[in-house]
């Protein structure tokens, strides 16, 4: 925040025009006071980051609200639509680690507005923390929002606000206050919220109460991941770097990263500068290959099963047509953009097969296949077994009960069902075979691939495409046959 800034919330300076509303600004510090308002209220400078620049980085639905934000503003601004028109605010969910809060800057920085950031425990640690300490706290960073309009509302953790039909008795009035009190600030006392963009992030998006997602309310809903595009690894380490290494090529870094979330790879560079700082010598690339787990070399035959697993997959995924391979690495991950297709019996069964394609590689080559594609439930069974049983029960693909559906929350009990389990179970061997299949005709080329892999740790989209497209696509046995 530049000095001028400080002042100006303060309310020893000018009004900045481009802070929004001047004798709003002046009511939000005398009603609230000027040091509450510094606190709050933030803005982007330099340091922060920009959409622009992490565009590669960015799923697709957030691309596309940004375009929408981009293009409802300079309509806004022309008058080609009116300000209650709008509705900016969004839920950004995801696993811990994604970024949800370094996007709120972000977005700050991007569309230069203020930013103020709060979350349910922030309301709740405001004097005594009674009820009415709570929404006024509530209502006072949504009148900060306005007073600085055009601006962004960051509510982080917004699921520590429960469901209104998962609370119990004993704390029932207290939620339903707080909640409808929510719901009123984002709706806007006198219409909808058209000024202020708000943002709700969260671990747990089935904990929020479904009013508050409901349109005209925080109705775009966006998804975040761990990154599984070199391009956006890259444009995550480039902003971390703060241009060191301006001029080297990050490649082997940042598909050594992918699979790791953005908290993840700041930690990679922050560890790569420390280490250059402690051998008194200028950051190299090689610091950051050294700051990632698992890229180094540990044991030959552990080498030797990681290289034929992830040949396994980036092998299938090509020759079954389920995406296109983007890279491979010895951390344990293999990165593809996959195909838009319909989606039939065959695509899900292809799908499948792909995630079971390094086990079946291990197997077929090494003769005893590792516990590497088990685990949790991102693990290459989970997900497979995840897409069998979607195809079983809610999908339309039982061959007993094509129109058979159980809901998210039942199924696991009935996919452990003798008729359910036992269709799964048979989708799941069926993918299995077809990965054998695939991995014992094309064992010359995994092998090929997995030899190279060793050696340089990473393999890039164009030294893959040598070893793919060195011979042609053999017919696959069909599903049916399978």
């Amino acid at each position: 925040m530049s000095a001028d800034q400080l002042r100006d919330i303060e309310g020893e300076g000018a009004e900045s025009p481009s802070l929004g509303k001047a004798a709003s600004q002046q009511e939000a510090r005398k009603r609230y006071g000027a040091t509450i308002v510094r606190d709050l209220v933030q803005f982007a400078n330099e340091d922060w980051p920009c959409l622009n620049a992490l565009r590669p980085s960015l799923p697709e639905a957030l691309r596309a609200y940004v375009d929408d934000i981009r293009l409802d503003l300079d309509d806004l601004a022309e008058g080609r639509i009116r300000s209650d028109d709008l509705n900016l605010s969004a839920l950004i969910y995801g696993p811990p680690g994604t970024g949800k809060s370094f996007l709120a800057r972000a977005f700050a920085r991007t569309f230069n507005i203020p930013l103020i950031t709060t979350s349910y425990a922030h309301w709740e640690a405001y004097q005594e923390g009674t009820l009415s300490d709570v929404i006024f706290a509530m209502k006072r960073d949504f009148a900060l929002a306005h007073a600085f309009a055009p601006s962004i509302l960051f509510i982080d953790e917004i699921d520590c606000i429960p469901s209104r039909d998962r609370v119990n008795a004993r704390n029932r009035d207290w939620w339903i206050a707080v909640t409808n009190v929510l719901l009123q600030c984002l709706s806007g006392t006198q219409g909808r919220l058209c000024d202020v963009l708000v943002l709700g992030a969260t671990n747990h998006p089935a904990n929020l109460d479904p009013a508050l997602l409901r349109a005209g309310r925080l109705e775009r809903h966006i998804a975040l991941e761990a990154l599984g595009d070199p391009a956006g690894v890259e444009a995550i380490l480039r902003y971390h770097l703060r241009g060191e290494l301006k001029e080297c090529g990050l490649s082997s870094a940042a598909i050594a990263l992918v699979g790791r979330t953005a908290a993840e790879i700041e930690i990679a560079v922050r560890c790569a500068k420390r280490q250059a700082r402690r051998d008194k010598r200028p950051l190299s690339p090689e610091d950051l290959l050294g700051a990632i787990p698992g890229f180094r070399s540990r044991d030959p035959a552990l080498d030797q099963v990681i290289a034929i697993h992830e040949a396994g997959h980036a092998v299938a995924l090509h020759r079954l047509e389920v995406a296109h391979v983007l890279s491979v690495s010895m951390t344990g991950v293999t990165s593809a953009a996959h195909h838009r297709r319909p989606e039939t019996l065959d695509f899900l069964l292809a799908k499948i097969a792909a995630l079971l394609a390094g086990r079946a590689a291990e197997e077929v080559l090494l003769g005893v296949a590792t516990a590497g594609s088990g685990g949790g439930p991102d693990s290459d069974l989970g997900r497979a077994h995840a897409l069998a049983t979607q195809a079983v029960v809610s999908l339309g693909f039982s061959s007993e009960r094509p129109l058979f559906y159980v809901p998210v929350d039942l199924r696991d009990p009935v996919s452990a069902t003798s008729a359910v389990g036992e269709e799964i179970r048979q989708l799941m061997e069926r993918g299995y075979r077809r990965a054998l299949e695939l991995a014992d005709r094309h064992r010359t080329m995994i092998q090929s691939i997995a030899d190279t892999l060793i050696e340089r740790r990473v393999l890039e989209e164009r030294d893959l495409h040598i070893f793919l497209q060195d011979s042609p696509s053999q017919p696959m046995v069909s599903p049916a046959a399978a």
